[in-house]
């Protein structure tokens, strides 16, 4: 043993130190499934900073990850799925920074033949900058554009957040043999790749993006899928010898659109920075409308739009001046060498990158790196450095001081905490610092039982994206307890992963475990709602969300609890005040949804598959429908054969989680969620190719509120309206879901998000809303009195309407058309259900009384008896088509596992009866539910948008 490398599992490897040159053998045996691993114990250095490896042979489910890490990683963790670690992955051709996936950078798979490898291209103090590399290239680059915010974020290649640089030890991990490779370990490479700013090969780009040689030009090629804008970016960043490019257009818009100049950092920073001159990215854009300075933002043909930085004047001439380190430079903007633009912004590490964006508009450009690298005459330049750095100073001060000092400070007296807990806090600092923004918190070995620290500074509006680990609860909290498991708190707690709040648990998405190397926190969302939402994240990913059932609040404490059960116990945690802004999760990267744990993405075929499951699995969006950001829609597309063996995937619309409906007003219109089911005689209004989705409006009267808000729910089959169901909108927000039953391993979500000329008018929403109040107003009088609601006798199914009714209004139900839809109806009953061995007796006792007077009647009825129980020998799929619900789960078998009986007494089909029995409890009342057909559809039509696309659809109903 030489004991240069650290080994685990079924790798055969050369175990000597290589020679320059020397190719070391790698191979993982066949049949070797689980993750092994091999480790490198030598550093990488300045000198020796690169080491690749060679695919020879590979087995068709093989995964290979090649990276950087420390000694920390345990042996079954991937490099770059760890905290402080770098990884690139083959079978996705990601590339992970602590977790981390979520920037431009998606990568490139590789395989049999490709030569693959990892650069150290600057150490840095705080970070350092790592390149990936491929055949010689660096790692192409794709745009991820944030829904939710509207805004982009430009990023290449990857930081290295580690500052231990004995810590950047050369990893690989194998999975899925037989693999053989061919490696070169640092020690044994001759030379590293060199990336030419001049050379445009060199420069990364999105596969649309082709460079012509011949025509000296970059271009777009766009495809279905392809992204809005595209970047391109240099393999170098700027530098006192590369202080400027400009980018020559080719094509543009008729109002003179052009393309986007600006810089990136490698990655996103970490924590997100919170002075306002340090920012992951900077760009510039020509949109024909907008002013800079007097000048209208108009681009023309062969105009020069360029892009640079300028150091100070009065370091940049010293002989120890360092070009990459952090400082304060001068961003400019030129238009045919004219400066027309200047803004100061924080360098990091490593120093800016440049890029720019081709859209629809540009989708063609030269690029001149030669011309003008340099600026000439600088006193302009110099001029405004000066001028803008004693307030850019300010700043900096202003920012440190915030979050050091005074009452913003993490110092001990804002911390409250059990004895046995050690507590190591940040220094005051007068410049950003981002290596040490945490608080360390260590639990020694022998300190027995749970401990609590809680940072006594609330989050707020102003912090309203803040992240923290791992739960909220009120300066009372018990120093002794788990944050969610008593009333007013929320909390994640790792051994079961449950999110729990107010001490439940129920919910869609019941969470999942988190172990060492992991990075989780809490999100505090709709602050202005009448219980604010947490949105649990783990490595940067979303998990799930509950309700923080908390009035007041100042009382937004952040709170960790530790139980080290005999074991040490260290967690490094960024409060609050050491973060500007929370991770931001782009609604249309379905990774960036709450997905069943082990799921896998197609990103360009905007399929999620799951593995095989029992019980409804559910995807769930990470952010509540917001009209303001026209997030208002979502649709499925069903593309596998489906029958009564194999359901269709289903959808709704959800609370964060389950109301608590005692602290509300009781009302036919207050639920937790609606949902639409294809089964039944539903099947027969959807086949694969269907696409079903539900939407939201806010009517104008309604906007304003922040409470008791009323909104319309619609449901479309092939984008075209069938349903509209008035609800009130619950606290926080409401939530698109997907419903996967068992069988169902794979669903394709749409890209619409909006639509674009809604069918639904103003005058039609405010007709529905008036049709609900006057039933709400009935209600109150109701309740007012001491009275029943129920005393109205309200079929839910009737609150389900048509876009347009153009059926005459009867005595009898409306007969059945192409689709089934059914709606609970809560109904009273006096029927006790008793636990346990005698439950299912009593069940079939009321089954077969109800079934007999079915049978001895003269309507043709298809009855389906559902039992809701915990008994898990009795779980079987829901027989609900179309339901809303209130304070039940909505997927069965998340909490309560429901039995199904179904017959056909006399055919053919005329409606559906439903009987609902759930066990006594106080988060779900003993009540049968009796469930009504509803409907019929008429002609509705809409128009989306997609893609700047407009599709219109029409369905015509017999």
């Amino acid at each position: 043993m030489s004991g240069l490398f650290r080994c685990a599992g079924d790798i055969i490897f050369d175990d000597h130190s290589p020679l320059p040159g020397q190719i070391s053998e790698v191979q993982l045996k066949q049949y070797s499934e689980t993750s092994n691993f091999l480790q490198c114990v030598k550093p990488l250095t300045k000198d020796c900073p690169y080491f690749f490896g060679q695919i020879r042979a590979l087995a068709r489910n093989s995964k290979i990850t090649i990276g950087i890490a420390g000694s920390d990683i345990q042996e079954d963790a991937r490099p770059g799925q760890w905290n402080n670690t770098v990884g690139y992955c083959n079978d996705t051709g990601k590339c992970y920074t602590s977790h981390n996936v979520s920037a431009n950078t998606s990568g490139e798979k590789y395989g049999i033949g490709d030569v693959f490898g990892v650069m150290v291209t600057y150490f840095g103090k705080q970070m350092s900058t790592v390149t990936f590399v491929k055949n010689g290239q660096p790692v192409a680059t794709s745009l991820r554009v944030p829904l939710h915010t509207w805004t982009v974020m430009f990023c290449v290649l990857r930081y290295h957040f580690e500052t231990d640089l004995e810590q950047y030890l050369p990893t690989i991990t194998l999975e899925n043999g037989p693999i053989d490779l061919g490696m070169m370990w640092p020690q044994a490479v001759i030379g590293k790749p060199y990336f030419n700013d001049k050379n445009m090969i060199h420069w990364m780009k999105h596969p649309d993006v082709k460079y012509d040689a011949f025509e000296k030009m970059f271009i777009t090629e766009r495809q279905n899928g392809t992204p809005d804008v595209l970047p391109v970016q240099s393999p170098q960043s700027f530098s006192k010898e590369f202080e400027h490019y400009e980018i020559i257009v080719k094509q543009t818009s008729p109002e003179g659109a052009g393309p986007a100049v600006g810089i990136a950092t490698c990655s996103p920073l970490k924590p997100s920075p919170t002075c306002d001159i340090l920012k992951d990215f900077f760009r510039w854009m020509p949109d024909g409308k907008s002013k800079h300075f007097i000048r209208i933002n108009k681009t023309r043909i062969d105009q020069r739009i360029g892009f640079g930085i300028h150091y100070s004047p009065d370091e940049r001439d010293k002989p120890d001046f360092n070009d990459k380190e952090q400082q304060l430079v001068l961003c400019f903007v030129s238009l045919d060498t004219e400066i027309v633009y200047c803004k100061m912004m924080i360098q990091p590490e490593g120093g800016f990158f440049p890029l720019f964006l081709l859209n629809r508009a540009t989708s063609r450009v030269m690029v001149d790196v030669e011309l003008h690298r340099n600026i000439k005459d600088l006193s302009f330049l110099d001029i405004e450095y000066r001028k803008s750095y004693a307030e850019s100073v300010k700043k900096i001060t202003e920012d440190c001081l915030l979050r050091t000092a005074t009452e913003e400070a993490v110092n001990m007296e804002m911390i409250r905490r059990s004895e046995a807990l050690n507590i190591t806090i940040p220094e005051p600092a007068t410049k950003p610092d981002l290596s040490y923004q945490y608080c360390r918190v260590h639990l020694p070995q022998d300190k027995m039982g749970i401990h609590v620290v809680q940072f006594q500074k609330p989050l707020t509006v102003e912090n309203e994206d803040s992240v923290v680990s791992i739960g909220v609860a009120n300066s009372k909290f018990p120093l002794n307890k788990h944050p969610g498991k008593l009333p007013s708190t929320v909390g994640w707690t790792s051994r079961d992963g449950r999110l729990h709040y107010s001490g439940r648990f129920d919910g869609n998405i019941l969470g999942e475990r988190y172990h060492e190397g992991d990075t989780v926190g809490v999100e505090l969302t709709a602050f202005d709602s009448k219980w604010p939402v947490a949105l649990f994240q783990k490595n940067c990913s979303p998990v799930g969300t509950r309700y923080l059932m908390l009035w007041d609040k100042s009382q937004f404490l952040p709170t960790v609890s530790l139980c080290g059960n005999g074991y040490e116990v260290i967690i490094d945690i960024y409060w609050q005040n050491k973060i500007s802004i929370g991770p931001v999760f782009d609604l249309l990267d379905l990774e960036c949804w709450c997905l069943p744990e082990d799921s896998v993405v197609d990103s360009r075929k905007r399929i999620v598959y799951v593995k095989d499951h029992i019980d409804m699995h559910v995807i769930q969006s990470p952010y509540a429908f917001d009209t303001t950001l026209n997030y208002d829609y979502f649709e499925i597309e069903i593309i596998d054969q489906f029958g009564e063996e194999k359901r269709p995937p289903g959808i709704a619309l959800t609370s964060p989680c389950f109301q608590d409906l005692n602290a509300l007003s009781v009302s036919n219109f207050r639920q937790d969620f609606v949902r639409f089911l294809a089964i039944g005689e539903a099947e027969k209004s959807v086949s694969v190719g269907s696409k079903i989705g539900w939407g939201i409006i806010v009517p104008e009267s309604e906007a304003k509120k922040k409470d008791d808000k009323l909104i319309i729910c619609y449901l479309t089959i092939d984008r075209s309206i069938t349903l509209t169901r008035v609800i009130y909108e619950p606290p926080g927000g409401i939530y698109p879901l997907i419903l996967l039953s068992q069988g169902v391993n794979r669903v394709k979500v749409g890209q619409v998000f909006h639509i674009n000329n809604h069918p639904i008018t103003k005058e039609i929403s405010e007709t529905l809303i008036s049709e609900a109040k006057e039933i709400i107003g009935k209600e109150q009088i109701l309740i007012s009195e001491g009275r029943d609601i129920d005393e109205l006798r309200v079929d839910k199914a009737d609150l389900y309407k048509p876009l347009v009714e153009t059926v005459a209004k009867t005595k009898d139900k409306p007969k059945m058309a192409d689709v089934v839809f059914a709606a609970t109806a809560l109904k009273k009953s006096g029927n006790k259900i008793v636990q346990s061995k005698t439950l299912l007796y009593h069940v079939l006792y009321d089954f077969c009384s109800i079934l007999h007077c079915l049978i001895h009647s003269s309507t043709s009825t298809v009855f389906t008896y559902i039992l809701f129980t915990s008994n898990t020998l009795l779980r079987k799929d829901s027989m609900a088509l179309c339901t809303d619900t209130t304070n039940s789960s909505a997927l069965a078998g998340s909490h309560f596992n429901p039995l199904s009986l179904t017959f056909d007494v006399s055919p053919p089909f005329k409606f559906q009866e439903t009987t609902e029995i759930r066990p006594s409890c106080p988060s779900y009342p003993c009540c049968p539910r009796l469930v009504s057909l509803l409907t019929t559809m008429t002609n509705a039509s809409l128009n989306f948008m997609e893609d700047d696309n407009e599709y219109h659809s029409t369905v015509f109903i017999k």
